[in-house]
């Protein structure tokens, strides 16, 4: 029998094989064939992480000087928060906030895509979440994903469950749309 790791690095679609029926034998194998990209999923999460690191570093002085940069390189609540009281503007804020989120989630939802369920053990071993939670996410997820995605859009977990289940990008795309809109909002208006 053919060990996942003994295929291919590439798509493997030259073999003529639809998405729709490679995910099809996935289910039957019982295996999750990760893509040849899937290395630089984890690469983007490294580097996001990274960057979260140094925007906790500089904060303080990010904030008051370049508080664009400091949404650039986090764009957490707490961050959110301690930018509205400098000098940005709400589209401006809104433009690198939306776009920091989006490409967090989009980051989160390929390394689902790419490595299936280990995903979610590595969350919970190296971010701390228990698996009763990553439990509760994903039957919360599965019996209500059109109010949780956008309720949730914050939630790497989230994002790589929607990875995980293959969510359609038709509806995915409204939905984080949707929900980070709503989030900025929200925040720009409690500040």
């Amino acid at each position: 029998m053919t060990h996942p790791d003994d295929i291919a690095a590439d798509d493997g679609h030259d073999d003529g094989l639809t998405d729709a029926e490679i995910e099809q034998i996935e289910v039957i194998a019982g295996t999750h064939v990760r893509p040849g990209w899937a290395p630089l999923a984890v690469a983007a999460f490294v580097i996001l992480v990274a960057c979260g690191y140094v925007a906790g570093a500089y904060a303080p002085r990010l904030v008051v000087d370049h508080p664009e940069a400091l949404l650039a390189l986090s764009a957490r609540v707490r961050y959110l928060l301690l930018v509205t009281g400098s000098d940005i503007s709400f589209p401006v804020f809104t433009l690198i906030g939306g776009a920091r989120r989006a490409l967090a989630y989009a980051v989160c939802h390929l390394a689902g895509r790419a490595f299936g369920r280990d995903v979610l053990v590595w969350f919970g071993r190296y971010l701390g979440a228990s698996p009763k939670q990553i439990q509760d996410m994903l039957q919360l997820f599965h019996k209500a994903e059109w109010a949780v995605v956008p309720f949730f859009t914050g939630s790497n977990i989230v994002a790589a469950i929607t990875g995980i289940s293959r969510t359609p990008l038709r509806r995915l795309v409204p939905l984080v749309t949707i929900g980070i809109a709503g989030r900025l909002v929200l925040w720009w208006w409690v500040a």
